[in-house]
């Protein structure tokens, strides 16, 4: 679907060009709201659309089957074409921060049998990469296999 009869993209943003003719007060208004997941979204006839998704689109076309629009620094609302790239799902899970019921402070790395453990995804499976009595080692361990693993997609948390 071709989205530039609808939207300027302006600095990461879409502002409406040509809403319907019920909402011409919204005409040059940033487009769409916040959803609860932390995007915005932007209702279109009967449905809603992520705003990275059509500002992709907008300018590479569409967006291949098995891929997502992955934020690069992880911010949801940094729609800017130098933040947005496409992403398997696999990739986009290696992206994301870490979880907020971490109690070690640091992804990858648990508390175990009184040791730090490092285990980190890769594959859809999770491994084991050691047991540290030291915190700042595991961080390390945990980042370095982060790095060889994940790439680009790789995100410490």
């Amino acid at each position: 679907m071709s989205y530039t009869h609808l939207f300027d993209y302006v600095e990461g943003d879409l502002v409406w060009k040509n809403p319907h003719k019920k909402a011409q007060r919204f005409k040059g208004r940033i487009a769409g709201c916040i959803n609860s997941d932390g995007y915005r979204q932007i209702r279109i006839n009967s449905g809603f659309f992520l705003a990275h998704n059509i500002i992709w689109e907008m300018h590479y076309g569409a967006i291949p089957d098995g891929y997502f629009v992955d934020h690069a620094d992880t911010n949801t609302l940094n729609n800017s074409l130098s933040n947005l790239r496409l992403a398997t799902a696999s990739q986009n899970q290696h992206n994301k921060n870490r979880q907020v019921n971490n109690t070690s402070g640091v992804k990858g790395v648990t508390w175990h049998k009184g040791k730090w453990q490092v285990q980190i995804g890769h594959k859809n499976k999770q491994r084991k990469y050691g047991r540290f009595d030291d915190l700042e080692l595991a961080t390390l361990v945990a980042a370095e296999v982060r790095a060889k693993l994940h790439g680009e997609f790789a995100n410490d948390g």
